[in-house]
């Protein structure tokens, strides 16, 4: 409901000669946040998850040597993580073949200690955007209120009707 909203603000804002400017502007001013706050989100998540996957493998209880070969062999690389299907297996199929026999038993707490980081990754994500839609909020506070306009029908007195030259033009042909 707000975006609509926003287009009335802008709409009632600009002069009426500017308003195909200026809802074009708002549309593509949405677009770049959009772009940026993607961007940031995605930034803070794969920090995030950087820092909690080993911290989560930790805590699962695996042995050192396995919780830095598994992070190190690029079995989290970002399509392994974000497959859809047996993630145990996908993980299992992303370590040398040698490496296997020693991560299978291990591998619902692997699972589950991704799981785990990946929650708390996101975690991080959402207090980003709080802080974005509080900024957000306080903007809008800072917004002049104008009265709203008419229903843009011309004022009284003036005509909307082509000059006589231009009827003439458009009616010969």
């Amino acid at each position: 409901p707000s975006m609509s909203v926003f287009t009335v603000v802008i709409q009632n804002a600009a002069p009426r000669e500017r308003l195909g400017t200026a809802t074009s502007t708002l549309t593509f001013l949405r677009q770049v946040g959009g772009v940026v706050g993607l961007a940031v989100a995605g930034t803070v998540f794969t920090q995030n998850l950087s820092t909690q996957l080993p911290k989560q493998l930790s805590a699962a209880h695996l042995p050192s040597q396995l919780t830095a070969h598994v992070t190190g062999s690029g079995a989290f690389s970002e399509n392994n993580i974000a497959s859809v299907g047996n993630l145990g297996q996908t993980i299992l199929q992303a370590v040398p073949a040698a490496a296997r026999p020693a991560i299978e038993p291990y591998l619902g707490q692997i699972v589950h200690a991704l799981h785990d980081a990946m929650s708390l990754a996101l975690g991080g994500v959402f207090w980003v955007a709080l802080v974005g839609a509080v900024l957000g909020f306080l903007a809008t506070l800072v917004i002049r209120e104008l009265p709203l306009r008419g229903s843009g029908r011309a004022a009284q007195g003036t005509t909307t009707e082509a000059p006589d030259e231009e009827r003439e033009m458009a009616t010969v042909g």
